[in-house]
């Protein structure tokens, strides 16, 4: 992303006179910088060595549109992060969404890839595999790895981990931070829920509601023309 958020903003500079103090603050210039770096980093999928495989989801304009919750906006800082450049930010979001979402709402022509996977992805399986060692310095050279490629370059600093458990932390964060609208979201949900025996929480109206490490909306369902076409029983655990 860096790459093409630099080619975006000479481009910007050369062609328009924009400085990029006026990309990153200015309106409309910014919403207009903003289409044009999205339209340049999603619409070559094949091509982009990042896409180890490239597959759409249900259709080809998933993950359009769709709504990211204020726990996860609060992850991303968006003057620095990238992902937030490209992907966030400039939709006006639903009257009816829950209080600090933002919508993201892709073009066409833009190519998600929430089926398949990305670079990144490897990189961050291995991080989480260092942290799991204990070897935080590992992990984070890979979480780094990926974030020099996602956060505008004079904005960027290493993250650095306390500990195993600190750096087992900042890979979690990251992986929601990259692997945003993807089936990864529910599995890492399931398995740390499981693995550290977590309850989620969500207050709605100001009632809480619980989700238990237990419960069976962690379970992914065998779809009904599975159990239709053979001897599957429905799964409960």
């Amino acid at each position: 992303m860096n790459t093409e958020y630099q080619a975006a903003v000479n481009y910007a500079e050369q062609t328009f006179k924009w400085s990029e103090n006026l990309i990153e603050y200015g309106m409309p210039m910014y919403s207009m910088f903003r289409m044009s770096v999205s339209a340049m980093y999603f619409t070559h999928p094949y091509e982009d060595p990042e896409n180890l495989l490239s597959q759409n989801g249900m259709t080809q304009f998933d993950p359009s549109p769709s709504m990211v919750r204020k726990p996860v906006m609060d992850l991303y800082t968006p003057k620095s992060d990238l992902r937030y450049t490209f992907n966030l930010g400039a939709t006006p979001t639903r009257p009816t969404a829950e209080p600090g979402s933002i919508m993201l709402s892709l073009g066409g022509s833009y190519q998600w890839n929430p089926a398949g996977i990305k670079l990144s992805e490897v990189y961050l399986m291995a991080a989480e595999c260092y942290a799991r060692k204990s070897d935080k310095e590992n992990a984070m050279k890979y979480v780094n790895d990926v974030r020099k490629n996602r956060i505008i370059t004079k904005y960027y600093t290493d993250f650095t981990a306390t500990d195993a458990a600190d750096a087992m932390r900042i890979v979690r964060e990251e992986r929601k931070r990259e692997l945003l609208f993807t089936s990864n979201g529910f599995f890492d949900m399931r398995r740390f829920c499981t693995e550290f025996n977590e309850t989620l929480t969500r207050e709605v109206d100001g009632k809480t509601y619980t989700l238990k490490p237990d419960s069976h909306l962690l379970t992914f369902p065998f779809p009904v023309s599975a159990m239709q076409n053979s001897n599957l029983i429905q799964n409960s655990k």
